[in-house]
């Protein structure tokens, strides 16, 4: 509702004209003239129209209703009483009117309705000056060219604003369709033409094209053309602005040729490539992602980001951004890190290690527009570096846990680690040992006396300077390697300790380095000494014995063979007959004089082998002839507990190169034992063949058998399963004694299986082709155990 102000001096002029201004639907303000405050009311009231009475009111007031007027751009009506003056008054007034009492609401609505238009009438004037004159500022600044085409008169004129460039050379400011078509790019014609059809048909069209000017260059321009009609409503011509838009388009297809060139990369590398909002919202992924996760583009874009990534690596790349946006300024990117490993979902439940190189990327004022990501598949890199973690942990742990002392030097032979066994034996803290060296810490005696550790003379002979000089020089570690070293205690007592050193080399691609084991074998030295002391003294015995044992049995044979002659001839009844317990007294005395002679045959050999002097006389023979000589004698023994004897050799022609007469005597004993500890009816077995290129024999029986203790002692000398056996099957506990070094003497090895109650098979190899192990190895054997 339009408001009206009404000035007056007294009640009645308010009233009545306040009737009159509702009834035209004015809302009304009115304003006492009288009052002291009047100048304050008026510069307050914010009336469309101003109403003065001038009875009563002074010039000054009439002066400030113009200004008023004025300032506002607001009608003014002043209601006069008499004519006296007062149109001359206001006439230089643009906005001022006057009605003169008495008058009627006509009147007033004439008065009013004038006024207001005058106002409206020159307020559009200076309207149109000022867009006017906006409109050709902006023609100026954009450059722009004005056309009208002529229908009927097929004319087309234009107006270059603001040195725009033209679509038609400068020099024709007019031509007919023809000339302006003729400057169209040969491309654009068709589509030119069928566009100008439509505006010819009466419809309001935009064009861009391509303009090729006499120069030869190519310039694009947007074309807008709007037709007129006549009085019969045909279009009579057109007019259009046309503007150069060359940049614009070449900014265009720059950028849909980078954004093609974007769309190939990001589609054909193997790596995901992704754009992110600074709400943290997919604007862009990669079809790449489908082969590390398993998701399509399109089920990841609306996915939320805490769904996209696992809770902490999710909760770390919200922290940077956070903090990126916190700090960020316009145009001032953060110094916030770019490069994360997260860890990912794939559909398939696994997850997946990726490396993120997040850049951000600015808009052309500086503000933040997204984040440019690159997302590469670390998931095998990842894991064998937590393998690498876990086997750094273990050997740590296997480091500091390790027995003997452990360094850590670098390629200057400074410390740079050391375990918690070195820390015991030295009584140093670790942070005392790092970055000195070896010889400082295990308190060398040259260093003590205020050498530089491996500078002085005697330093070359030092076992941890050679042995890491040459490590390094290798390349490669060092097993074992003894040396000495004077340490000077806390009390400065000077002690050498024997150390046994171990290196490692260590190539860490940069500098390599080495790592010693230390291990104090003083004590063990002593230990060895006086075992070999021992051993010495323990092979002079029993030299000593063999050659006594040797020496003692000639000594022995030699009364023995006596006896055992006469004892033979009182059987033969050759110096006259005996009766039956006579006769029973000389076999006595035979049989025991031979159970005697078989004993110190046995100690006889014995000796030999242990003192080094058994001699073995090798020469080919068959194996099937050695056994049926052993068979002629054992047979007899097995029939009398009516045994079973079983031989068999494979093949039949095979044969040895050995001592036969060892050979036999090897047979002999294993079968006569078979034969002694198996009971009637039993079977006692013989096996030969051929093995690679050893003869195998295996001797079995069905006999008492042998507990697994007393198998680990069978083969030593003198040495039989109890007291009881030894009464009851008589045996001196030598007989496999010499078997093992028979057999050893020519190469080869004797094995016992055997269960007590069941039986036992012994199994020995021989070499087809034997070659002759001297005694002394055998004898050194015997001394070690």
């Amino acid at each position: 509702m339009t408001k009206a102000a009404i000035l007056a001096c007294y009640e009645q002029a308010h009233e009545k004209t306040a009737l009159m201004l509702e009834k035209i639907s004015f809302s009304v303000c009115k304003l006492d003239c009288s009052k002291d405050n009047c100048d304050r009311e008026l510069s307050n009231t914010s009336a469309d129209l101003l109403f003065c009475y001038t009875e009563k009111v002074n010039e000054e007031m009439v002066d400030r209703c113009l200004a008023y007027s004025r300032d506002n751009q607001i009608p003014v009506i002043f209601i006069i009483s008499r004519f006296t003056g007062f149109p001359e008054k206001i006439q230089s007034f643009e906005h001022a009117w006057f009605i003169k009492e008495p008058f009627d609401e006509d009147e007033l609505s004439f008065t009013i309705e004038r006024s207001f238009h005058m106002l409206k009438k020159e307020n559009d004037i200076k309207f149109n000056e000022a867009n006017h004159q906006r409109l050709q500022l902006a023609l100026e600044t954009a450059k722009l060219e004005l056309w009208e085409w002529d229908f009927k008169e097929n004319r087309v004129l234009r107006e270059t604003i603001g040195g725009a460039n033209t679509i038609i050379p400068s020099d024709l400011k007019s031509g007919g369709f023809d000339t302006f078509h003729r400057f169209i790019h040969p491309d654009d014609r068709d589509m030119f033409r069928e566009k100008m059809k439509k505006c010819w048909e009466g419809k309001q069209i935009h064009i861009e094209f391509r303009s090729v000017p006499i120069d030869g260059s190519v310039h694009w321009y947007s074309l807008n053309l709007k037709p007129l009609f006549d009085e019969s409503g045909k279009p009579e011509k057109m007019i259009g602005i046309s503007r150069d838009i060359t940049q614009r388009k070449d900014a265009e297809i720059a950028l849909r040729e980078s954004e093609e060139r974007f769309r190939l990369i990001a589609e054909s590398a193997r790596d995901v490539i992704w754009l992110l909002d600074r709400n943290a919202k997919l604007l862009y992924i990669s079809p790449s992602v489908e082969r590390l996760r398993g998701y399509t583009p399109e089920e990841l874009v609306d996915t939320p980001v805490d769904k996209i990534l696992m809770p902490g690596s999710y909760k770390e790349l919200m922290s940077v951004f956070e903090t990126f946006f916190k700090h960020f300024r316009k145009g001032v990117i953060p110094d916030v890190p770019r490069i994360f490993e997260v860890q990912q979902p794939c559909r398939n439940g696994s997850t997946v290690w990726t490396e993120m190189h997040i850049t951000s990327v600015l808009d052309e004022e500086g503000e933040f527009k997204f984040f440019l990501g690159i997302s590469r598949n670390i998931d095998e890199r990842k894991r064998n570096q937590q393998e690498l973690e876990k086997q750094r942990e273990l050997l740590d742990s296997i480091f500091n846990l390790a027995p003997i002392p452990l360094i850590l030097e670098d390629s200057s032979r400074y410390i740079e680690n050391v375990n918690n066994s070195c820390m015991e034996v030295t009584g140093k803290n670790k942070e005392h040992m790092i970055g000195q060296k070896t010889g400082k810490v295990f308190s060398c005696i040259n260093v003590h006396r205020g050498n530089v550790c491996g500078t002085s003379e005697e330093c070359s002979k030092c076992v941890f300077k050679n042995a890491a000089e040459e490590t390094l020089r290798r390349g490669k570690g060092i097993s074992k390697r003894e040396g000495k070293i004077t340490i000077v205690l806390p009390n400065g007592s000077e002690v050498s300790r024997n150390v046994l050193v171990s290196t490692s080399y260590i190539d860490t691609g940069e500098e390599p380095k080495v790592i010693f084991g230390v291990n104090d074998i003083t004590d063990l030295k002593r230990f060895e000494h006086s075992i070999v002391e021992s051993r010495i003294q323990a092979e002079e015995a029993n030299r000593a014995k063999s050659e006594f044992l040797a020496n003692m049995s000639h000594e022995l044979r030699t009364p023995l063979n006596a006896i055992m002659g006469y004892s033979e001839i009182l059987q033969d009844s050759h110096f006259g007959y005996l009766n039956e317990k006579q006769k029973k007294f000389a076999e006595h005395i035979n049989t025991s004089g031979r159970h005697l002679l078989e004993l110190i045959n046995s100690i006889l050999d014995i000796s030999k082998v242990e003192s080094g002097k058994m001699e073995l006389h090798f020469h080919d023979f068959k194996v099937i002839d050695t056994i049926r000589n052993i068979q002629n004698v054992i047979v007899p023994l097995a029939r009398k507990k009516d045994i079973e004897l079983k031989f068999s050799v494979e093949p039949e022609s095979l044969s040895l190169h050995a001592d036969e007469i060892k050979f036999k005597q090897i047979l002999y004993n294993l079968l006569s034992n078979a034969v002694k500890f198996t009971p009637d009816n039993g079977l006692v077995e013989v096996k030969v063949h051929e093995k690679g290129a050893m003869a195998e024999v295996l001797v079995t029986d069905t006999g008492i058998g042998i507990s697994a203790e007393d198998q680990e002692k069978l083969f030593t000398p003198f040495h039989q399963i109890d007291s009881s056996m030894s009464r009851e099957y008589q045996g001196t506990g030598l007989g496999l004694a010499l078997v093992k070094r028979f057999v050893e003497l020519h190469g080869g090895n004797i094995a016992v299986e055997s269960e007590p109650g069941i039986g036992s098979t012994f199994i020995f190899t021989i070499p087809l082709v034997s070659q002759n192990i001297h005694s002394d190895d055998i004898e050194m054997e015997l001394s070690a155990n």
